[in-house]
């Protein structure tokens, strides 16, 4: 928020003159508890006016980037004055949709290169390259929405570099004389699917995602065997769960505004059973 408060705090120019205005009262809808953005001193209503329309770009802009600069406020503040809110915000939403999606795999690739290194040489990747990578593009390049989407995704379809599963160099030979990515790689790769995604169908996400060898590995679908009675083995059902539970449809019946459902004795209603999760696990084999 460190732009609405240079608005807040920064000399602007607001100052009383034979005509006194006190500002506007800004609420962050954004958060249950209302947030006070401050009171203003202007001259005039065109002054109110502007101190209205930075405050409202700010505020947008603060939820749809990691972080607007004074340029964007003030852009999108000035459009807002022109067409209104909501017009000026669809615009802007329209336009970032049209930018080149950044990829995190290909700046990692870039800032490796530059260092002169190699992918699978000791000590690269999480902390030196894959996290800075992350950061770069959050802090520097202009598809901010599509970013700040495929950072929301990610904390649902969750995978994580704790422990040794991908905080590793290991590549694989995957055939025709080609090596897999190295494992840390590997989590921007499925990182940049996320934000082309961003915009997408979210059934082709779900797709994409239970197709994706970091998902595989890490909710444990990669090299689920079928069931075989005689030897007492059955599906994995890890992938299958978290589908139900955390990527679709989730343990309760909702209505359309998003509250609970309950039977006629006032209990909730579950979305899926046990059964449904084993059948559902047969798919993923």
């Amino acid at each position: 928020m460190r732009y609405l408060r240079s608005l807040i705090c920064g000399p602007r120019g607001y100052c009383a003159s034979s005509v006194l205005c006190i500002g506007t009262l800004l609420v962050l809808v954004s958060s249950s508890s209302p947030s006070h953005g401050g009171t203003f001193d202007a001259a005039n209503r065109s002054d109110v006016r502007k101190i209205r329309s930075d405050l409202r770009a700010s505020q947008f802009l603060s939820k749809a980037t990691f972080g607007p600069t004074q340029e964007m406020i003030d852009t999108l503040s000035n459009r807002i004055r022109q067409v209104g809110y909501r017009r000026a915000c669809g615009e802007w939403i329209d336009q970032q949709f049209t930018l080149q999606p950044s990829s995190h795999e290909q700046v990692a690739r870039e800032m490796v290169a530059a260092d002169g290194r190699t992918l699978t040489e000791p000590s690269i990747g999480i902390a030196n390259y894959r996290y800075q990578a992350w950061w770069h593009i959050a802090l520097t390049r202009e598809d901010q929405l599509r970013q700040k989407v495929a950072f929301a995704l990610s904390q649902i379809f969750v995978i994580s570099d704790s422990g040794t599963g991908f905080n590793n160099n290991t590549s694989r030979n995957i055939g025709n004389d080609e090596q897999s990515l190295p494992d840390w790689l590997g989590m921007s790769n499925y990182y940049d699917m996320l934000v082309n995604h961003a915009d997408g169908n979210y059934r082709d996400l779900l797709g994409d995602v239970t197709f994706h060898e970091c998902m595989g590995v890490y909710l444990s679908a990669y090299r689920n065997r079928k069931a075989d009675l005689s030897k007492g083995r059955w599906p994995d059902e890890n992938y299958a769960r978290e589908i139900m539970q955390l990527f679709s449809i989730g343990l309760y019946e909702l209505k359309n505004d998003g509250r609970l459902k309950v039977n006629e004795q006032g209990e909730l209603i579950p979305t899926y059973d046990n059964e449904g999760i084993t059948e559902l696990a047969r798919i993923f084999t």
